[in-house]
């Protein structure tokens, strides 16, 4: 995914990460953004359990400063190297420029340390979000049997909608008709979506805090949007399409419903749910208009053609149908439409 901000990983942090890598003496790194680069601002050695030394973790958040937890798991891969939690800490309270910075580094820190050191993640807004009880649920949840039957899909989808909605903090704004709400920073980088500072706005639903939240705000091209999409998990993706329409400027403003095939059935259940409520926050609470809506399961289903395609369609030719001629008579030449000349006399 392209990085809005152009931050990039100091030297110094991709020292320490992989001397943690190797070494296993680290639990914690704490990276935040200084001078314009992502730089490792606190290590916390290992000094227990996993448990145990979890609760290290929230007391390294502030209120209003987002910042990033390298967490080292107990487990390792194949290669031997340890295995890592990464945590994603961009408060609803923080400045809404630290909020779109973060956003918008969020993957550029996880790609340039090698993405396939860690093994799950979180992303919070409030510091229980990122809490050993919160990183529970998260594992319960990923772990949980999926139902057996449709049967029981319905039954589920049912006690769902019979148990209304939750109560919430009141910086947050409801979502009516589900369980979940969206948060102020999914809501104003919707706002300035439509405003056209950003032109993409990724949302995922974060099971562990139950709200809809913001999963990334960037700048990207249009032939990247497929690519900015992820293939694993399901997302909810506005973009702002700026192109050329028969000599003039277009901006629709269009809604990726992504539900990759392999995803958990409750999870499809979820985001399924979710989706209608979602797109009528949107509208009411950003003041979007949707131009168009896509369901699809691979990401790469969405290129600029077909995306064009179903925006301007071509119009339809009508063949006019031609005008009936009777048949000559059986013998008879047909009559010819040049008048003859008359006969001298």
């Amino acid at each position: 995914m392209s990085n809005q901000s152009g931050i990039q990983v100091s030297e110094e942090l991709s020292r320490v990460f992989t001397e943690a890598i190797h070494s296993g003496q680290q639990r914690i790194i704490q990276v935040s953004i200084e001078n314009e680069s992502l730089e490792a601002v606190n290590t916390v050695p290992v000094s227990g359990s996993f448990e145990e030394d979890y609760s290290q973790v929230v007391p390294l958040l502030s209120d209003r400063i987002p910042s990033f937890i390298l967490y080292r798991l107990d487990t390792q891969s194949e290669g031997g190297n340890y295995e890592w939690l990464y945590l994603s800490y961009i408060p609803s309270e923080a400045k809404v420029r630290d909020k779109m910075v973060y956003a918008s580094t969020s993957h550029t820190l996880t790609n340039q340390l090698g993405a396939g050191h860690f093994v799950d993640s979180i992303f919070g807004t409030e510091k229980e979000d990122l809490s050993f009880d919160a990183y529970r649920k998260h594992r319960e949840h990923l772990t949980a049997p999926a139902p057996l039957t449709r049967k029981e899909e319905e039954l589920a989808e049912v006690k769902a909608a019979e148990s209304g909605s939750i109560n919430i903090a009141s910086r947050r704004t409801h979502v009516s008709g589900v369980n979940f709400p969206i948060s102020e920073a999914a809501i104003g980088e919707l706002s300035n979506l439509k405003a056209g500072s950003t032109n993409f706005v990724q949302l995922y639903v974060n099971t562990a805090s139950e709200i809809i939240d913001l999963a990334s705000s960037e700048q990207i091209s249009s032939e990247a949007l497929a690519s900015s999409i992820p293939t694993d998990q399901p997302r909810f993706t506005f973009f702002l399409y700026q192109h050329d329409y028969q000599g003039q400027e277009a901006s629709p403003i269009l809604f990726v419903y992504s539900c990759p095939s392999g995803s958990n059935i409750r999870e499809r259940m979820l985001y399924s749910s979710c989706r209608g409520s979602l797109l009528s926050a949107a509208q009411t609470e950003a003041g979007l208009e949707i131009a168009k809506k896509f369901e699809v399961d691979d990401p790469a289903e969405l290129t600029i053609q077909s995306i064009y395609e179903e925006l301007h369609p071509e119009p339809v030719s009508v063949v006019q149908p031609q005008a009936f001629r009777r048949p000559a008579a059986p013998g008879r030449a047909p009559p010819s439409r040049a008048r003859r000349a008359p006969r001298a006399q």
